[in-house]
This record gives structure tokens, sequence and C-alpha cells, in this order.
């Protein structure tokens, strides 16, 4: 489905805006959070 999605990024001065996934989270933290998505949707 078609949607509108925006990114609002809080910015300071003097502080240089990093590229996206600058920071990349942790394989096994990534693989805990998509266990929890799928359950949550096979729950729907």
């Amino acid at each position: 489905m078609f949607h509108l999605h925006v990114h609002i990024i809080p910015r300071k001065t003097g502080v240089a805006m990093k590229p996206p996934a600058a920071e990349k989270e942790k394989p096994d933290v990534l693989a805990e959070q998509a266990k929890k998505l799928a359950a949550a949707i096979a729950a729907e």
C-alpha cells in the first residue's frame, strides 16, 4: 500500500549529520528484534 514516509532528524548547531546507517546495530540484536516482530505479526 502506498503511503507517505518522512524522517524528521533533530539537529544541533555544530554537529555534523551522519550518512544513513552510519552506525549499524549488532546482528544478534537485529535477530532478536526480528523474532519479536514476527511473533507480533503472527498473533494478529
